[in-house]
């Protein structure tokens, strides 16, 4: 019968469970990251949007009333457009920022899957290597 030599009190490695969990911690932090950037550009671009309204209503309040009808309708809608073009920007943006996070958090999520299989599986081995 072959006994193993009992488990070295100055080994640094540490225990597979450890290692398991600071990789969910890795993944946590990811995580929230991920949020503070999207919910950090939200913030952004509904201040934007606020500050382009508010420009915009200045602009059509200081505009001159000896100015003809039409080129003030024809600023209007220029403004109009430009805002609603920025609109779409911001939109883009947002679902750009939200697609990546979506697609780093999966790949955290499959190295955190990976790593588990291999714990399990380096625990399995060592515990068929202790029964021998």
């Amino acid at each position: 019968m072959y006994f193993s030599a009992p488990p070295n009190p100055t080994d640094d490695t540490p225990a597979t469970g450890e290692r398991g969990a600071a990789l969910v911690e890795y993944a946590l932090l990811l995580g929230l990251i991920a949020l503070l950037c999207i919910g950090g550009l939200t913030a952004v671009g509904r201040g934007m949007s606020a500050e382009l309204d508010q420009a915009s209503a200045s602009m059509a309040a200081g505009a001159s009333t000896d100015a003809p009808d039409a080129v003030d309708a024809k600023e209007a809608a220029k403004l109009a457009e430009e805002k609603a073009k920025a609109t779409k920007k911001a939109a883009e943006d947002k679902a750009k920022v939200e697609k990546a996070a979506a697609e780093d958090k999966a790949k955290v999520e499959k190295k955190a899957a990976e790593d588990e299989a291999k714990a399990e599986k380096a625990a399995a081995e060592d515990k068929a290597k202790a029964e021998k």
